[in-house]
């Protein structure tokens, strides 16, 4: 059972290692949280052709255009940035949006000529693409003010088969979560596991199972509402990521349960690792008033606070100073100088 435990925290291992898959269109990690909305207020022409959508609140546009047409995403000094025509996608090597906002997914030979002859290079197959794009931020250096409050418009041009469009939002500051209560639940964790340390620790110290648990339990919600949060959809490695956490967390958990100590004392530690390193990933949840996931904000926010505290507290009862007293040796066996002959 040991050797099954040690193969299940390589994959624990593992698992943490794609814990923040980055994007296959933008070629960086989703956030987390943000401080700021983007939302459309406009697409026209109206009943144009496509879908679009603002994902990750002010960070990325998500656009699919059904086929038989032609769309140009016109970039920020009216060059070509971006083609949706014949069942792909193709970016402009030569626009200087496609530099900033596509950076490491295209090469970029920028031309401060919005008139220059475009070079594209093919992004996707398809007729649907989610790439970043500044314009929906632009204006978040206004956001330092009274949040929530509207910080100003932004306008996305393009070309629908030739003839002009766009696509018009506005973006709105959101106000920041109270983070001293949020940064309380792992710090009484801690406080509890240094208060338990002063206790005679067992093999398995008082307290470090339910440490474990808590750090797990996080874990799985938290991790799961960030990963359940549509980009729009959830891709396959979306639902394989989500279906490995929860089986291996529940056979961490049923470890934890019914273990031996040395089995147990293993899984906690295993338990306090992957609720530091996964709660270090999310913590930007305390510091961001939007919080991007499918469950609610206080619900996401409790359970990152839990694996961070939770992980802190197991780990530290697991290497903790041991404050063990040597037992007790019976009368007349063992002691030196006090033998009767």
């Amino acid at each position: 059972m040991t050797k099954r435990i040690f193969i299940v925290a390589f994959i624990a291992v593992a698992w943490m290692a794609q814990a923040s898959p980055a994007s296959a269109h933008t070629g960086r990690s989703p956030s987390v949280a943000v401080d700021d909305r983007a939302s459309m207020t406009e697409v026209e022409p109206q009943g144009a052709p496509f879908q679009v959508r603002v994902v990750d609140g002010d960070q990325d546009v998500w656009l699919r255009l059904q086929p038989g047409n032609e769309l140009i995403v016109v970039g920020s000094i009216g060059e070509p940035f971006l083609r949706f025509a014949h069942g792909s996608v193709s970016a402009n090597t030569r626009s200087p949006t496609a530099s900033t906002d596509l950076f490491g997914v295209v090469p970029s030979r920028p031309s401060l000529n919005p008139h220059a002859r475009p070079q594209w290079a093919s992004v996707a197959t398809g007729d649907a693409y989610l790439w970043h794009d500044h314009r929906l931020h632009a204006l978040a250096l206004l956001s330092g003010g009274e949040a929530p409050r509207r910080l100003g418009s932004w306008v996305i041009p393009l070309r629908l088969n030739g003839a002009p469009a766009a696509i018009t939002g506005e973006l709105r500051s959101v106000a920041p979560p109270e983070r001293w209560f949020w940064l309380a639940i792992p710090v009484a964790l801690v406080a509890a596991a240094l208060a338990l340390l002063r206790l005679r620790p067992i093999r398995v110290p008082p307290g470090a199972s339910l440490a474990a648990t808590l750090a797990l339990l996080g874990v799985l919600v938290a991790r799961t509402g960030r990963d359940l949060y549509g980009r729009p959809g959830i891709t396959t490695p979306r639902y394989a990521s989500i279906a490995i956490g929860v089986v291996l967390g529940a056979f961490l958990l049923e470890r934890l349960a019914r273990g031996g100590p040395g089995v147990r004392s293993i899984v906690v530690m295993v338990a306090g690792v992957v609720g530091l390193v996964q709660g270090s990933t999310l913590a930007p949840v305390f510091w961001h008033g939007l919080v991007l996931a499918a469950i609610p904000s206080w619900i996401e926010r409790s359970c990152v606070a839990f694996a961070i505290g939770g992980g802190a507290a197991a780990l530290l009862l697991t290497f903790g100073p041991s404050t063990d007293e040597p037992a007790d040796v019976p009368s007349g066996y063992g002691s030196v100088g006090n033998s009767d002959h």
